[in-house]
């Protein structure tokens, strides 16, 4: 759904660190009364694209957070003039997560950084 425009390391200092772009992929989606968690596959991308699985995350963001990630994809839809009406509403729905995806991501800053997970700078992330 979204991932980096540069490398970033991955694997175990013990065996070997390795580079390559990040991918991640939501899931799934569990909704309650008062929060969201979301399921995200993080991923390797090789020279060719092809995918290796890494391993799988888990966020949980409050009614309040969600309903505010909910409008900020509005804004984006409309400051990016994406045309939704030409999409199926399963088509809109995937695309909302990839852009909330993203836009969580590059806010979502580690303590006392100002990078993202994987150690990446916020401008690192992009649609995909």
């Amino acid at each position: 759904m979204i991932k980096s425009n540069v490398k970033a390391q991955y694997g175990e200092v013990r065996t070997g660190l390795k580079e390559a772009k990040i991918q991640l992929e939501i899931t799934g989606v569990e909704m309650s009364n008062d929060a969201a968690t979301f399921s995200v596959n993080h991923y390797a991308l090789n020279d060719d694209d092809s995918k290796i699985f890494l391993h799988t995350s888990k966020k949980t963001i409050n009614s309040a957070e969600y309903n505010g990630l909910f409008e900020i994809v509005n804004n984006y839809v409309a400051d990016n003039e994406i045309q939704i009406q030409l999409l199926t509403p399963h088509e809109i729905e995937l695309l909302r997560l990839k852009i909330g995806l993203l836009l969580f991501v590059r806010s979502d800053l580690l303590p006392d950084s100002n990078k993202t997970t994987w150690e990446l700078l916020p401008e690192n992330w992009m649609l995909c």
